[in-house]
């Protein structure tokens, strides 16, 4: 038992006894509240001046454990550089906005660079992208590709047609003269 007449609740580490706050008794306090109460404790403690600062480490580390626990599920996802976490709905907007931007083609193997996160992830998110595009996007040999794309390809060769071979096409596009 440790000085507050509770056992530890750190099976990880033998002499753990609360003597300090550590990660285990944060996380076991986390474990017996409701969202409720974890949001009240949240705003007072953002309330409150803090003297003890978590390092980036044990950051990732109770991220990390919280994760073991179940209460994030599988939609927090680590980024490449990690010291970040992202979730897949962040990650899918992350990814239409770099498709928009490359101006509607871009290969998958480009995404982890783009929005820092791993390949596998970037694919997953990719795909939901396709099936919920509703026929406006479409996953070919590797590639995200949209009607942005198309619309501007079939752009670029009607200005060409037109620089190449001037008055054969009418202007009201009723076909050939």
């Amino acid at each position: 038992l440790n000085g507050l007449g509770k056992k530890p609740f750190c099976k990880e580490l033998a002499e753990c006894n609360y003597s300090t706050p550590c990660l285990c008794w944060f996380v076991s306090a986390l474990h017996r509240m409701d969202l409720d109460s974890l949001l009240n404790a949240l705003q007072t403690t953002q309330q409150q001046k803090s003297y003890v600062r978590l390092s980036e480490r044990n950051v990732v580390e109770l991220v990390l454990k919280l994760k073991q626990l179940g209460l994030f599920g599988e939609e927090l996802l680590h980024t490449i550089n990690g010291k970040e976490y992202i979730t897949t709905d962040r990650l899918k907007a992350d990814i239409a906005a770099a498709l928009r931007q490359a101006g509607g083609r871009l290969e998958l193997t480009e995404l982890p660079a783009l929005v820092g996160v791993d390949l596998v992830h970037c694919e997953k998110q990719a795909a939901l992208i396709v099936a919920e595009s509703s026929g406006t996007a479409l996953g070919a040999q590797g590639e995200l590709i949209t009607t942005q794309y198309f619309d501007s390809l079939a752009a670029e060769v009607n200005d060409l047609l037109q620089v190449c071979y001037p008055g054969m096409f009418a202007a009201d596009g009723d076909g050939l003269h």
